[in-house]
Formats: C-alpha cells, structure tokens, sequence
C-alpha cells in the first residue's frame, strides 16, 4: 500500500511524519512524527527485554523444561535486534570469566610485587609518634628535648643491650640483681655534678624500668632534673641517633 492514501481510504500513520509526496489523484495524509527520544528508549527497551531472552532460551532456564525441543515455536528477534543487543551490553559468560580472570590475574601480580619489596627491603619503618597530651608525670617526648643541652642519658636496659646499641655517651643503671648498685650510683652521681639534667630511657614505650630507676637517681638527693624518656630507645633509634656501637662510658 502506498504512502499516500485515496480519499475515502483508511489512513496510516507514518513514522516520520510526512508522506513524500508523489504523483497521482487523492489527498495529501500528513502523518504524526513520534517524541523526541521515543525511538531511542523503545531501543534500548528492545536490548534489555532481548537480553532477558537469551538467558530464558539456555535450556533448563526458567519453567519452560522442553523450549529446547521446540526450537519452531519461539519468535526471532526483530530485524537488527541481535546486532544491536550484541553491541549494547549483553555480556556473555565467557567475557564474564575473561574479566574475573584478569581482575585475578592483576591482584595476584600485586601481591607477588609487594612480597618481593618486604624480602628485599624488610617490613616498613614505622616511626614512633609521641603525644604530649598523653604524658605521664614524669616524662618527656624527644622533641622536646633540647638538641644542644648538656644532658645525661641513663640506659636502663640490661647490659648486653646498652653494650651492643646503646646511646653514645649514656651511662648504664638497670635494676639486674647480677649488677651492682652501689657501682652505678656512684658513677652516676659523678657525673650528676657536671650534668645536673638527666632522661632515663629504657627498651620502648612499654617499659617500666626507666621510672623505677628514675626514682632511685631522684633519691640521691642531688637535686638533678630526672626525666623518663616517652618511647625510649626505640624513639632514639627512629631519630636516628643509635649506632651500633659501644657507648662510651
């Protein structure tokens, strides 16, 4: 049937509005044009309804167990509907796993290189962060420590620890019964004299001995400024002031 109708006929609606015109008796039928828009939902509808079909059609899908005996009785697609489903976002399974397969592959790479880096350099550094407002009575952050003060550093640590690692220039005064008290406060009151600002500092921030000896140099009675290092060696040594050597006495 043509586009253009004869007068007294039915009308048909055309979806680009006007009819082209051509030669030949009759009237001219001026057809509505669709929204703006419509076509392309109506499209995008037909892609997603298209890809509910495929997945219906695999057999055993759904409650239709002998669609697959009757290949006959399923309508096709509209015409291009399948070359635009396929182009529009109807994954199928295989590119599915192709992608579960990559993001598996990256991942696995990654912590193959980050495995790599903890053998060849170790586990990060991480630097001890002292808080003031977390001070007890007593204590003192590095920070806060005069870098060009005269003071004398006291280890409170055992022996085979202040000889292998301790602060250079410290003194050893630890509460081991094997050590000698009398000796350690006897060198340390000399040296009280010509240093009257002491810090006591022991193996990390967990360690109690430094305030225990901390006590003990306060009970000479010397009136010397006795501070318990917040951190202690392990806050030395991630300031970068501990070399492995022995301190000198």
């Amino acid at each position: 049937m043509g586009r253009r109708q004869q007068a007294g006929t039915q009308d048909h609606l055309h979806p680009h509005g006007r009819g082209p015109d051509h030669q030949g008796p009759g009237r001219e039928v001026l057809f509505p044009a669709f929204p703006a828009g419509t076509e392309d939902d109506r499209g995008r509808e037909e892609i997603r309804s298209h890809c509910h079909a495929e997945e219906r059609r695999q057999p055993g899908h759904g409650s239709y167990p002998h669609r697959d005996r009757l290949p006959h009785l399923e309508a096709p697609p509209p015409a291009g509907l399948r070359r635009r489903a396929q182009a529009g976002g109807c994954p199928s399974r295989g590119e599915t796993m192709n992608a579960v397969g990559q993001l598996a592959a990256i991942a696995f790479i990654s912590l193959a290189a980050a495995g790599g880096t903890w053998l060849i350099k170790g586990a990060p550094v991480r630097s001890y962060i002292c808080d003031p407002a977390t001070l007890k009575p007593g204590e003192v952050c590095l920070d806060r420590v005069p870098k060009d003060g005269k003071i004398l550093w006291v280890d409170a640590r055992l022996r085979r620890d202040w000889e292998k690692d301790g602060l250079p220039g410290s003194v050893l005064w630890n509460l081991d019964p094997a050590e000698d008290m009398q000796v350690f406060e006897a060198e340390t009151a000399m040296r009280i004299m010509d240093t009257p600002k002491v810090i006591v500092y022991c193996g990390d921030e967990n360690c109690g001995i430094s305030s225990q000896v901390a006590e003990r140099i306060r009970a000479l009675g010397l009136d010397a400024d006795v501070s318990v290092l917040r951190g202690g060696w392990r806050a030395l040594r991630d300031a970068g002031k501990i070399i492995a050597a022995p301190p000198s006495p």
